[in-house]
């Protein structure tokens, strides 16, 4: 019988992942643009004036991104937290960023069905693997040997 573990989070992660979902796609947004075109110059005012645009942005964004992305990471979360207690190998990071990448790119198929792949879908898988890593950061497993059951 395969020895199962506990799982235990301080949330921690689930609420770092979740307030900033919004502003991980915003900048994975701005980043697939600018793969599409890399030879075009990114222009930039002289002046520092256009970084006071980006705090309302941020805040817009991460608002926003909170309460889109507040069911999808506690479902992943708790999915995980199961599956790693289940097996050893879904305890891994690189386990919970394919989770999000294949979520999110299910998502996405469903979103566009024609199976043209898109910027935003590119930002929402990049989001996906982003928001999975920082869920991990706050879970732990111990061993269980009382869980052992049928």
């Amino acid at each position: 019988m395969p020895t199962r573990h506990r799982a235990a989070t301080n949330y921690h992660g689930f609420a770092l992942a979740t307030f900033l979902a919004g502003p991980i796609y915003v900048t994975s947004m701005g980043i697939a643009i600018w793969t599409t075109d890399m030879s075009a110059a990114v222009q930039l005012p002289n002046d520092w004036s256009w970084v006071a645009a980006l705090l309302p942005l941020t805040m817009f964004s991460m608002i926003g991104g909170a309460f889109l992305s507040i069911v999808p990471n506690l479902i992943g979360l708790q999915a995980m937290m199961w599956l790693g207690g289940r097996n050893p190998a879904m305890q891994l990071p690189v386990s919970w960023a394919l989770a999000g990448v294949l979520s999110m790119a299910f998502v996405t198929m469903l979103a566009e069905p024609d199976s043209t792949v898109s910027i935003p879908g590119i930002a929402l898988v990049i989001t996906g693997a982003i928001c999975a890593l920082l869920c991990r950061r706050g879970v732990s497993w111990e061993e269980c040997p009382l869980a052992e059951g049928p």
